[in-house]
C-alpha cells in the first residue's frame, strides 16, 4: 500500500475548532494549517456594533429571553472574528465559476491538497462564497505562485483588479463555465479555425485545456484558455449535468460488422444505437436512433445518461448562427454503472464545509479514472473487513448485467489515511 508524500497532521481532516489565530497582533507565518472560513452573507456593521461586542467581551446575556436572538448574535460574533482574520493580507484571489453546481470547486480543493497547499502557503485563509472561493495570502509572492498553479490545472482567466484600502494585490480568476459531460456549441469563428469541427460537441476531459469530441463523427479538438476567453465572447454550455436523462438501450447497430473497421478515436468507437427514455419504456414512438461515441461500451438493456436535444431549451447565440444546423435527437454522455455497495475510500477536505452536490462529485469519481489520477484518494479507516478480492476478474464476471465499470476504484489506488 503506497503512502502519501505529505507528512503527519497536514493531511488530517479539517474540523471546526473554536480557536482562531490572532492575525491582527502576531501572525504566525509558519503555522501549517489552513483556517477555513465560511462567509455566506455580508456583515451588517451598523446592526452588529453593540451585539457583537457583548459576546466578544464575554458579557452575561442570560437576561435575553429569545433563544433565536442569542443564535443570531453568536453568528454575528463569528462573522466579526472571521473578518478580523483577513484584515492584513497582502494578496487576495477571487475564484469564480458561474454555474449551478460546485463540482469544479470540489475538484480544485482536491488539486490544492495534492499540491501541498497547506505547506506551500502557510497561514493562507480560504473563504467560501457563492460561485467559488476567496483566498487571502500573507506573503506577496504567494499569490503569483498560486496563480501559476491554477493556470496549470484548470481553464481560467486571471485578471489583476485595483488594490484595496490596505494596498493589497487583488486578482480575479474566472473558471470556464463548462464541465466534463457538458454539451457545447462552438462559435462560428472557432468552428472554422478548428477545421469545421462540430459545432455540437461533448466535453470529455478538462485540465488546463478543454477537450471536446463530436459524438456524430468522433472528430476531436482542444480549446486552450486563450481560445476560450479571448476568441469571441466566452460561450456557455448548451446542456449541463443537471439536464441528464436516463435512457435504456433497445438495440445496437449490426454487431456482425468487424469491430476493426469501425471509426475509432482514442478509447471511443463510433456506432449507432436505438434508445428510449427509461420513463417511457413500452411506448413505441419513444424509440430514437442516434450515433454515439460510446458504442463500444453499450449493450442491449444498458442504462445510459444523455440529453434530449429536442425537449430542452437550446436558445444560444452561437447555435443561432448556424442556419442549416441539424441537431441530433439525443446525445449520449455516459453509461450508468452499478456502484459498490460500500465505498472503501474517502477524500480529505481543505476548506469546503458545503456538501451541496458533493455526493454527486464522489459518484462521478467512482467511474472516472482520468480525474482520479489527478487527485489523492485514501482508504477509509472506518471500513473494515474489505474484501480484497473485489478487484479480481473472476468476481467481476459474477456481477449482474449492469456490471461495474472497468474504471471503478481499485485498492491499489488508495493511500493510507495517516492520522485520521
Amino acid at each position: 500500500m503506497p503512502k502519501p508524500k505529505n507528512k503527519g497532521n497536514n493531511l488530517k481532516k479539517f474540523k471546526k475548532s473554536g480557536k482562531k489565530p490572532n492575525i491582527n497582533n502576531a501572525p504566525n507565518l509558519n503555522a501549517p494549517k489552513v483556517k477555513s472560513l465560511v462567509g455566506k452573507r455580508k456583515r451588517d456593521e451598523e446592526e452588529e456594533d453593540i451585539d457583537v461586542l457583548q459576546i466578544a467581551e464575554g458579557n452575561n446575556y442570560s437576561d435575553i429571553q429569545n433563544d433565536n436572538q442569542v443564535k443570531r448574535m453568536k453568528k454575528k460574533a463569528k462573522r466579526k472574528n472571521d473578518s478580523e482574520e483577513v484584515d492584513h493580507f497582502s494578496g487576495k484571489l477571487q475564484i469564480r465559476q458561474r454555474v449551478t453546481h460546485r463540482r469544479t470547486i470540489y475538484l480544485l480543493e482536491q488539486l490544492m491538497l495534492k499540491n501541498g497547499f497547506q505547506n506551500q502557503y502557510p497561514n493562507a485563509v480560504v473563504k467560501e462564497v457563492t460561485h467559488g472561493i476567496d483566498i487571502y495570502f500573507f506573503k506577496s509572492h504567494h499569490i503569483t505562485k498560486f496563480n501559476a498553479f491554477l493556470e496549470s490545472v484548470l481553464p481560467v482567466n486571471i485578471k489583476r483588479l485595483s488594490g484595496d484600502d490596505n494596498n493589497a494585490s487583488v486578482f480575479s480568476a474566472e473558471l470556464a463555465p463548462v464541465c466534463v459531460g457538458d454539451v457545447i456549441c462552438l462559435p462560428q469563428r472557432l468552428h472554422s479555425s478548428m477545421g469545421g469541427l462540430g459545432p455540437i460537441l461533448v466535453v470529455y476531459k478538462i485540465d488546463a485545456n478543454i477537450y471536446v469530441i463530436d459524438p456524430q463523427t468522433l472528430e476531436a479538438g482542444e480549446l486552450t484558455s486563450f481560445h476560450y476567453f479571448n476568441k469571441d465572447k466566452p460561450f456557455k454550455c448548451l446542456f449541463s449535468s443537471q439536464q441528464l436523462i436516463e435512457y435504456t438501450v433497445i438495440d445496437v447497430d449490426d454487431d456482425k460488422i468487424d469491430n476493426e473497421t469501425r471509426i475509432k478515436n482514442g478509447g471511443y468507437t463510433l456506432g449507432g444505437v436505438q434508445v428510449s427514455k427509461t420513463s417511457e419504456m413500452g411506448q413505441t414512438d419513444s424509440i430514437v436512433h442516434t450515433k454515439t461515441h460510446l458504442f463500444s461500451e453499450l449493450e442491449v438493456g444498458d442504462v445510459v445518461y444523455g440529453y434530449d436535444m429536442n425537449a430542452a431549451n437550446t436558445s444560444d447565440d452561437s447555435l443561432d448562427t448556424y442556419k442549416n444546423a441539424v441537431l441530433p435527437d439525443v446525445v449520449l454522455i455516459k453509461k450508468k454503472y452499478e456502484l459498490p455497495p460500500k465505498r472503501i475510500w474517502m477524500l480529505m477536505r481543505l476548506f469546503s464545509e458545503s456538501d451541496d452536490g458533493f455526493e454527486e462529485f464522489l459518484e462521478d469519481l467512482e467511474t472516472d479514472k482520468k480525474t482520479r489520477s489527478r487527485i489523492t484518494l485514501y482508504r477509509d479507516p472506518n471500513v473494515t473487513n474489505v474484501d480484497e478480492e473485489m478487484n479480481e476478474p473472476e468476481k467481476e464476471k459474477k456481477q449482474s448485467k449492469k456490471k461495474q465499470s472497468e474504471n471503478s476504484v481499485r485498492l491499489e489506488e488508495l493511500f493510507d489515511a495517516l492520522g485520521v
